[in-house]
């Protein structure tokens, strides 16, 4: 019972050994009474007469991608042009509904990463929805998540077309390979013209964005410093790590924000600070808040490895960074960074005595410009604290 009429009349053909002229007459016969019988009987009839590829395009005909794809890869080769042709299909038909993210999915599966590229850019619009960090609403999970994706897609992106990578770094300063990264960090002529290259960081870029706006900056900083774990790091992973070191750097100082806040709201920290006596550096001015946050960081990185001279440079060219169109928490977390690497290289760098404060000011007024008060008050905290 239930089971199509054209279906028994197939597998009497198979029975009889039809093939040839008589096997595509009796497909034919199955695809027009499609409408009638259901699908997945005729395609089960198509398949008894081994005419798997016209299966599938039964199920192409009828938009049932997911049962077209798993015919196809049960009874089809791995490398079929079928197999790619359903995945770009699927990912059409996805797009035109508005399921960027599974379209994406669609074209990785293929190794179209451009494609891939596109649908999670058109997944992420410029502006964030009016309800995110909304009380009770909080952050928006899926920006992260597109975020990254984008970033491991731009970044695998770079990677095939490695020899791009290759010419810049041929035409970079020196012959070592290591020597060379690190000027990118601030030397951009390098490589920004190398679309890739830098469709790849601004990629990295806008992931930790995200984390920061998701109220994760421990990651954000993982980010920026492109953290792996369980394999060594791919030569365009290389790269990220270099450019973005600038990114790293106040990411790292950011981090260390939250923690100092957090220390000075507590209530015997509070009336310690506003009750001691007032502490000197060696030049006889009285110490601030922040110059005491910035020699307590200092005090936990060993010495050989601060090099301020690369940190200020870093900092101060970041790859892809414009203050006037740039997003408001990354604009005060560099801002930030600015103002400590200031102020810690004062010593070999010549600077006037309020340019670390500038630095302070545009990162609160970048901060109010913002809008995201519950996400705001732990950064205002710490610049309350810096500023005392």
């Amino acid at each position: 019972a239930g089971v199509s009429s054209s279906w028994l009349w197939a597998a009497l053909r198979l029975a009889t050994g039809a093939r040839g002229d008589d096997g595509v007459s009796t497909l034919q016969a199955l695809a027009g009474g499609a409408a009638s019988d259901s699908v997945h009987h005729a395609c089960a009839a198509a398949v008894a007469l081994g005419r798997i590829e016209d299966a599938v395009q039964l199920y192409l005909r009828s938009e049932l991608f997911p049962d077209a794809l798993l015919l196809a890869r049960l009874r089809l080769p791995a490398r079929h042009p079928l197999v790619t042709h359903i995945y770009e299909q699927w990912a059409k038909d996805l797009k035109r509904r508005g399921n960027h993210d599974q379209a994406a999915a669609c074209y990785l599966a293929i190794g179209q990463l451009s494609s891939a590229l596109a649908s999670l850019e058109e997944l992420l619009p410029a502006t964030r929805s009016a309800l995110v960090g909304a009380p009770g609403v909080g952050p928006d999970a899926l920006r992260p998540a597109a975020a990254f994706a984008a970033a491991a897609t731009a970044a695998a992106l770079a990677e095939r077309g490695a020899g791009a990578l290759a010419e810049v770094l041929r035409g970079g300063e020196g012959g070592d390979d290591e020597d060379c990264f690190a000027t990118f960090a601030y030397d951009h002529w390098q490589w920004w013209n190398r679309p890739e290259l830098r469709t790849a960081a601004v990629a990295w870029k806008r992931c930790l964005v995200e984390a920061l706006h998701a109220g994760c900056a421990a990651r954000a900083l993982n980010v920026a410093r492109v953290e792996l774990s369980g394999r060594p790091p791919s030569t365009c992973e290389r790269f990220l790590r270099s450019t973005m070191s600038g990114y790293a750097s106040a990411m790292q100082w950011w981090v260390q924000l939250e923690r100092f806040a957090v220390e000075l709201s507590d209530e015997s920290g509070r009336i310690a600070l506003a009750e001691g006596p007032v502490q000197e550096d060696s030049s006889g001015s009285a110490r601030t808040s922040l110059s005491e946050f910035v020699a307590r960081c200092m005090a936990a990185v060993p010495e050989e490895d601060l090099d301020w001279d690369f940190e200020w440079r870093a900092l101060t060219w970041l790859p892809g960074f414009s203050s006037e169109s740039e997003d408001p928490l990354l604009v005060a977390a560099v801002e930030l960074g600015r103002a400590c690497v200031s102020l810690a290289s004062g010593a070999t760098r010549s600077s006037a005595d309020d340019a670390p404060w500038n630095h302070v000011v545009n990162a609160v007024v970048s901060l109010l410009r913002a809008g995201d008060l519950p996400l705001l008050a732990a950064p205002l905290r710490g610049f309350s604290a810096l500023c005392r």
